[in-house]
């Protein structure tokens, strides 16, 4: 048995609105998993169908994904479940990665979309008008036995349609409930209308195979006899495609299509991280143990791409939003950034390490390309965290007594000889367990010109299971790319060598656990890049005996001389001056000693309840009280971002608009990985 989701948030003033959402422009106003990952290049003709490509631009040399497919990989291979992904860049089609895209998943709600593609596609050929209007009703026939059933208002996310029982809608108005409150009711009553069969034969026509819809929603008799819908992450992001290009829908009612989608209600996992600007035309699906998104994102400047993120056997509703949220925004990355030529550099201020005017925007400088390693020739200074604070300070000591600052400084007396070995000059701020001023510490780096900031450091908390990665940056991302492109390659490089890619990781701002001015070290030394590295836990009891081990703290080092090496080699946008785009209000959250607390402990199940009272509407004041308690009990945490996101969709539902918005402006700015 398996059971939807529920959202009953109120929906009927939606039909009373649609007439006016859609009247302009209308034209008929009366009318077997496999063994290895695959990257097959589409070079042209569809290695599904056969069917010639139609990019929206001539052929291009596709961009290398590997780097990228190893990102994802160590994604989805830390998450529970098992997922699929599909990536093309739609105005270059020979850019794309697919993962495991050949395996069937239950379709869930993503078969919506090609049933809404079908329903416009007849009503472009004259079948019927998008504002002819068909009954109500809640009585359908299984496709298995050809007995009767109904679907049921408590799973049915789109349920002030029942509400209309007996009289006439649009269907306009029923396919809008279909796809944007994921209408199960409306589903059924418009796939009887336009038939199963013709849905598949369109999508066979555009090349998406990988598409089966046998029947509508809640069909027991047929799910039981193993009838179901399905889909693969190739079939749907083939449809999504032809739909991007314009080959599949004229125009006025392609963009109609589109509109639809972009008003997706169910927001949490594409979309998510992405930041404001961003448009993403997309469908959502979910059944027990299954999580869906799928559709187009189209960028600011004008460029879209295609991703389906297809999910099974996953235990948990919200991990598995948060590793389709961390793989859309890794995609996101991947088609802002730009492709390395050479070993870039970060131009640096010609006074001080502040810049003393507002640039216009971020500009990408460039120095010649050297030879050998990529941090040849860099000056990198290496901060070993804290020092000398044994005699008063009991905080940053482990379970079984090893402390913080002498890990700290292990690790990066090994970093510094590693790079040194590659032609880095190094500078440490300190070379033994003596305190050092946190001024001093960032003036090393502004006096000697540094290229990177690196601040070693090791995480304590209340709650002893807790061990993943987090990285810091200074101030907004919008303002700090370089320092943000630092952070995410440390993330990645922490999680792949300490934890074997496994671990949820953390890139957020200072900020959100100092929220008055950030660190020190790094506000100091804004204008070079840096970041502080919480690498792991040394409250974990077993985190702590293998931070004890030489060869283990080794192990970090060389994971940090990666994550040089990855920065170094690409090349990154010059750090603009701290607010001169944004400043967000101050967030209180528990600092050092609160965090220890036993309340802090409950970060995470106040998270999953909170997020649960809200997906089901049961109580939202209590939710927001219980997500708030969240962040503010753990504000970099890897669910932090998601749980500031939901206190967003609250305070909107609570008709808190203006509050909604800047929260959703912290996440932008503040949690670059959840």
């Amino acid at each position: 048995m398996f059971t939807m989701e529920m959202h009953s948030a109120c929906f009927a003033v939606l039909f009373c609105l649609m007439p006016l959402l859609f009247a302009c422009g209308s034209p008929d106003a009366q009318a077997g998993r496999d063994a290895q990952h695959d990257r097959d290049a589409q070079s042209g003709r569809d290695a599904q169908s056969g069917r010639e490509a139609q990019p929206a631009r001539d052929a291009q040399p596709g961009r290398d994904t590997s780097t990228l497919e190893q990102q994802i990989l160590r994604i989805t291979e830390a998450a529970e479940g098992d997922y699929a992904v599909a990536f093309i860049d739609a105005g270059n089609p020979e850019t794309n990665l697919f993962i495991d895209a050949d395996e069937w998943f239950h379709a869930a709600s993503t078969m919506k979309t090609p049933v809404m593609i079908e329903v416009y596609r007849q009503a472009m050929e004259g079948r019927f008008g998008l504002d002819d209007k068909l009954v109500v009703r809640n009585e359908f026939v299984s496709i298995a036995d050809g007995s009767t059933y109904s679907l049921s208002i408590d799973r049915d996310s789109g349920d002030a349609l029942y509400d209309h029982l007996g009289s006439e809608l649009s269907i306009r108005e029923l396919v809008y409930s279909m796809i944007v409150r994921s209408g199960n009711l409306a589903t059924n009553i418009v796939i009887e209308h336009v038939g199963a069969e013709n849905v598949n034969r369109a999508m066979a026509d555009m090349g998406a195979e990988g598409i089966r819809v046998l029947r509508g929603v809640e069909d027991m008799e047929a799910f039981r006899a193993g009838m179901n819908n399905e889909v693969t992450a190739r079939g749907l992001a083939m449809m999504y495609l032809r739909l991007a290009e314009g080959s599949v829908l004229d125009e006025t009612y392609r963009s109609q299509v589109l509109s639809v989608l972009k008003d997706q209600h169910f927001r949490d996992m594409i979309p998510a991280l992405l930041p404001e600007g961003v448009t993403v035309a997309h469908k959502t699906g979910w059944i027990t143990g299954v999580r869906h998104d799928s559709g187009i994102v189209y960028l600011p400047d004008g460029r879209a791409y295609v991703l389906v993120i297809l999910s099974k056997n996953v235990p948990d509703r919200a991990d598995a939003n948060r590793t389709g949220a961390e793989i859309s925004r890794r995609i996101y990355d991947f088609m802002t950034e730009k492709p390395a030529e050479g070993h870039p550099k970060t131009e640096k201020p010609a006074e001080g390490h502040q810049k003393t005017e507002k640039p216009a925007e971020a500009h990408l400088k460039m120095e010649k390309p050297q030879a050998g390693d990529p941090v040849e020739g860099r000056v990198v200074v290496v901060d070993p965290g804290h020092g000398g604070t044994a005699a008063y300070d009991d905080y940053r000591v482990g379970p079984a007594g090893e402390r913080e600052e002498w890990i700290n400084l292990r690790v990066a007396l090994i970093l510094r000889d590693l790079l040194e070995e590659r032609g880095a000059r190094v500078l440490l701020t300190r070379t033994e367990d003596v305190e050092v001023d946190l001024s001093d510490r960032a003036r090393l780096a502004v006096e000697n010109g540094a290229d990177a900031f690196v601040s070693v450091h090791h995480n304590a908390t209340a709650d002893p299971e807790v061990n993943f990665p987090i990285v810091y940056f200074h101030g907004n991302a919008s303002e700090n790319g370089a320092s943000v492109m630092l952070a995410k390659a440390m993330a990645d490089r922490m999680n792949q060598y300490l934890f074997n890619g496994k671990a949820p990781v953390s890139v957020v701002s200072d900020h959100t656990i100092f929220p008055t001015a950030g660190t020190s070290v790094l506000r100091n030394s804004y204008g070079i890049p840096g970041v502080i590295v919480e690498a792991s836990f040394f409250t974990n009891p077993e985190e702590e005996q293998r931070l004890r081990d030489p060869e283990y703290n080794r192990l970090e080092a060389e994971a940090y001389v990666m994550a040089l090496e990855d920065f170094f080699y690409q090349r990154h946008p010059e750090i603009l001056e701290t607010y001169s785009t944004v400043q967000l209000p101050l967030f209180e959250v528990f600092q050092e000693a609160g965090r220890m607390a036993d309340e802090a402990r409950l970060w995470k199940q106040d998270y999953r309840e909170g997020k649960r009272l809200m997906e089901y509407d049961a109580d939202l004041e209590k939710a927001l009280e219980l997500l708030t308690r969240s962040v503010r009990s753990f504000p970099d945490s890897w669910v932090a971002g998601s749980a500031h996101a939901a206190r967003a969709d609250i305070l909107e539902r609570l008709g808190r608009k203006e509050e909604a918005e800047t929260i959703r402006l912290r996440v932008a700015e503040f949690y670059v990985v959840p």
